[in-house]
């Protein structure tokens, strides 16, 4: 019951105000004209940054050359000698070689070396630029000028909801 009294409390008084009945259509306005409005925006941009670098990098000994040298050791030790003399020196020949060959290697082996790399990031940067927001219209409807802003240029005619409401006395 409470309800019901009050929409039509409500009823009544939008019918009094005269907005129940309210007709509105579209019309059409002449601009005079339509100024830009520019914004300042930051816009942001990823932009590729390299630079070269110098990368110490630390080589471990390879023993590739000590067995190698081994086989080879190994094969000129098998040339010399008979019976179980020539295994002891086959493998006389493949020990003394190995430790020829490895030690060579670590003579020559650079442990530790500089090298040039270059290297790349991506860098968020900014940059400003003035971009339209909007526009400042100035039109005439049925002999007065009025002021809006619109958010695209809405050319040499503008769209009006024109609304007729009636007036209580």
């Amino acid at each position: 019951m409470k309800a019901t009294l009050i929409k039509i409390t409500a009823a009544a008084l939008l019918a009094t105000s005269g907005l129940a009945s309210a007709d509105s259509h579209i019309e059409q306005g002449t601009v005079i004209s339509a100024i830009p409005i520019y914004e300042t925006v930051r816009v942001p941009t990823e932009r590729e940054v390299c630079w070269d670098e110098e990368v110490r990098y630390r080589k471990g000994h390879s023993p590739t050359a000590a067995l190698f040298g081994g086989v080879i050791g190994g094969a000129i030790g098998n040339q010399f000698g008979g019976g179980s003399g020539k295994d002891a020196l086959t493998v006389a020949g493949a020990v003394l070689g190995a430790s020829v060959a490895n030690d060579a290697a670590r003579k020559n082996a650079r442990r530790e070396y500089n090298q040039v790399e270059t290297r790349c990031r991506l860098a968020q940067e900014y940059y400003q630029e003035e971009r339209i927001t909007g526009y400042r219209v100035r039109y005439e409807y049925d002999g007065q000028v009025y002021t809006t802003r619109t958010d695209v240029d809405p050319g040499p005619t503008i769209d009006l909801r024109v609304s007729v409401v009636p007036v209580s006395r």
